[in-house]
C-alpha cells in the first residue's frame, strides 16, 4: 500500500513537473516570433528614419536648387525696375517686351545664334514674342515697337521683323533675391528683395558681396491652360518678419545658395542697435563702480 501511494506520489509529481514544463514549452514557444516582430518592427522603424532623413536633406537640396531658379528666372525681370501690376493683361506692353528680349540676351546665348550687323546683333521678332509668351502667359497680346531702355536702344525694323540689339553693356538697376516662397492654392507668391546694381561690394580675395535690399516685390506665378507658369503680378509688399537668406550670393548664374532662417534685415538692424545700447550702458556702470572702488 505504501508502495502504492508512493507510485501515485511520484507519478502526481511527475505530472505536475510535466505540465509545469509543457506549461514553460506552450509560453515559450511564441518567444521567437515576438521577437522576430520586433526586430522587423525596429528595422522598418529604422529605415523609416533613413528615408525621411534623406527627404529631408533632399527637400533642403531641392529648395536651395529652386530658390537659384526663380532668381535666375527674375534677373532680367527686375534689371530695369518695371512698373507694378496687379494683372499682366493691363501691365505696360514696352516694359514687357524689354523685360523679355534681356531674358533672351540672359540665357546663355552662343555666338552663332544670331546674326550681326554693323547696329549689333539681330534677333527675330517671332524669337522676343515667343519668350514674351513664355514669361506672360499665352493669353498676353504683344505688341512690337522700338523699346527705349536706360541708356539703350531695342530697335524694332517691321519690315524685317526683328530687333536690332546695341553691343553694350549696362549696370542692372536691381539684382533679385527670392526670400521667401508661398503656395496659394495653384498659385505660388514669390516675395523678392531687390538689391541695387550699383552697390555691390568686391572682398580682396575677387568675390561679390550682395547689399541688403532697397525694397521688396510679390511675384505670383500661375500656370495658363497650357500648362506653362508665367509671371501674373508684381507688387509692392513690406519686409517679411522671417526670410530665406542666401549667403555667398554672386553675379554669376551658377552662384551657390544657402538657406537659412533668420529675421528681417529691418528688425536686425534694431536688435543689434538695442544690444549695443546695453553693452555701453553695462560698460559705462562698471568704469563707475571701479572709480568708486580706486577712490576708496
Amino acid at each position: 500500500m505504501l508502495s502504492a501511494v508512493t507510485d501515485k506520489s511520484d507519478r502526481g509529481v511527475n505530472m505536475s513537473e510535466t505540465a509545469t514544463v509543457n506549461k514553460h514549452k506552450r509560453t515559450h514557444k511564441w518567444a521567437f516570433p515576438v521577437g522576430l516582430i520586433i526586430v522587423l518592427l525596429a528595422v522598418v522603424g529604422l529605415v523609416f528614419i533613413i528615408v525621411s532623413s534623406a527627404r529631408g536633406i533632399g527637400k533642403a537640396f531641392d529648395n536651395s536648387k529652386q530658390l537659384e531658379e526663380y532668381n535666375k528666372l527674375l534677373r532680367p525681370v527686375v534689371m530695369n525696375d518695371p512698373a507694378n501690376f496687379d494683372d499682366v493683361t493691363i501691365a505696360d506692353k514696352a516694359q514687357l517686351a524689354d523685360i523679355a528680349i534681356w531674358s533672351i540676351l540672359t540665357d546663355e546665348l552662343t555666338p552663332q545664334k544670331y546674326e550681326y550687323t554693323d547696329e549689333g546683333m539681330v534677333i527675330p521678332a517671332k524669337d522676343v514674342e515667343e519668350k514674351f509668351h513664355e514669361l506672360f502667359g499665352s493669353e498676353t497680346e504683344m505688341s512690337h515697337a522700338t523699346i527705349e531702355g536706360y541708356g539703350y536702344t531695342f530697335t524694332f525694323d517691321s519690315a524685317a521683323e526683328n530687333y536690332v540689339i546695341p553691343l553694350t553693356g549696362i549696370v542692372p538697376v536691381y539684382t533679385p533675391r527670392v526670400v521667401d516662397i508661398n503656395k496659394k492654392g495653384s498659385a505660388t507668391v514669390l516675395t523678392v528683395g531687390l538689391l541695387a546694381g550699383n552697390e555691390w561690394a568686391q572682398t580682396a580675395s575677387g568675390d561679390m558681396v550682395a547689399p541688403e535690399p532697397d525694397k521688396y516685390i510679390r511675384v505670383t506665378l500661375r500656370t495658363d491652360k497650357d500648362g506653362t507658369t508665367y509671371i501674373s503680378a508684381i507688387q509692392g509688399t513690406d519686409a517679411p518678419e522671417t526670410v530665406i537668406t542666401t549667403e555667398a550670393l554672386t553675379v554669376a548664374e551658377d552662384a551657390t545658395v544657402l538657406i537659412s532662417t533668420t529675421a528681417a534685415p529691418e528688425e536686425n538692424s534694431e536688435e543689434n542697435k538695442d544690444k549695443e545700447k546695453d553693452k555701453e550702458s553695462t560698460k559705462s556702470e562698471s568704469e563707475e563702480s571701479t572709480s568708486a572702488s580706486e577712490e576708496d
